[in-house]
């Protein structure tokens, strides 16, 4: 004969309680953030020398649970654009640490001690050359290349002084106040095939920087690549519609739909560029 349940002890009902309230709690929570959801202002900028974060270094963060994108949105952000050249959106840190801190005391737990590399939010020093992808063979038959501190010892052409080519659009920005520096990458000097992958030139338009020893100064090939492209705004809307091309080769690449032959290129394409940035 079977045996009558017995009523729940008093401990049972405790901790269903304590997981109700958890769920209860994150509901109220939910609710919150999708009713505080903040309204995009394009011009919104933050106070000079606001400590900053991009979104996905904010989801990155060491949270239990991570940070999502509903819980971030409800904080205002600063457009902006990094120097690969694609859009990001800056959020302040500190708001960030209250949003963690008032997540934790609605939710019962302590609040952890965040630790991360943040930006500087301030007036720029001037625009830059972005950096780009193009497709091609031939691009990645050399091995990788310890970091080079004197182009010149290679017989690299130093070639820095840049001057408006013409047909520059009418708001490219004064010479003297654009940034010939690319602090994404690990080189002051270049192999052709890592010049024209980043700036999307190609090779006959480094013919003017060509030397026996193979070398380009990666200043001179920023300043190459305006000339090329016609100034700084069309080089830089250059990079980005190719990037957009290229973005979408990969989403391809990641969800199977291209051939083993253009997966090939594309994984080649991956391992160059994280060799070129690490």
């Amino acid at each position: 004969m079977p045996k009558q349940k017995t009523a729940s002890t008093s401990r049972t009902p405790a901790k269903s309680t304590r997981k109700s309230l958890t769920k209860e709690q994150k509901e109220v929570w939910k609710r919150h953030c999708e009713a505080a959801q903040w309204r995009e202002d394009k011009w919104f900028k933050h106070p000079e020398g606001t400590a900053t974060i991009t979104k996905t270094d904010a989801k990155k963060l060491m949270v239990t649970p991570r940070l999502t994108d509903l819980e971030i949105g409800t904080l205002p952000y600063q457009s902006s654009t990094s120097a690969a050249g694609y859009p990001m959106k800056l959020y302040s840190m500190k708001a960030i640490n209250e949003l963690i801190k008032k997540r934790c005391e609605l939710w019962g737990i302590p609040s952890p001690a965040l630790s991360t590399p943040v930006r500087k939010a301030g007036p720029k020093r001037g625009s830059s050359p972005f950096v780009g992808i193009v497709s091609g063979k031939g691009l990645f038959n050399d091995p990788i290349y310890d970091r080079l501190d004197d182009p010149e010892k290679l017989d690299a052409v130093i070639r820095r002084e840049y001057v408006q080519p013409p047909g520059v659009s009418e708001d490219d920005p004064d010479p003297k106040s654009i940034r010939f520096e690319s602090g994404q990458i690990t080189r002051i000097a270049l192999k052709e095939h890592d010049a024209c992958l980043l700036y999307c030139l190609q090779r006959k338009d480094l013919d003017i920087l060509r030397t026996p020893s193979g070398w380009f100064d990666l200043v001179s090939v920023e300043v190459r690549a305006l000339e090329v492209h016609g100034g700084l705004k069309k080089h830089n809307q250059i990079v980005i519609e190719q990037r957009l091309q290229d973005a979408k080769a990969i989403d391809a690449y990641t969800y199977g739909e291209i051939s083993s032959r253009s997966r090939n290129t594309i994984e080649k394409l991956l391992t160059r560029l994280g060799e070129i940035f690490e």
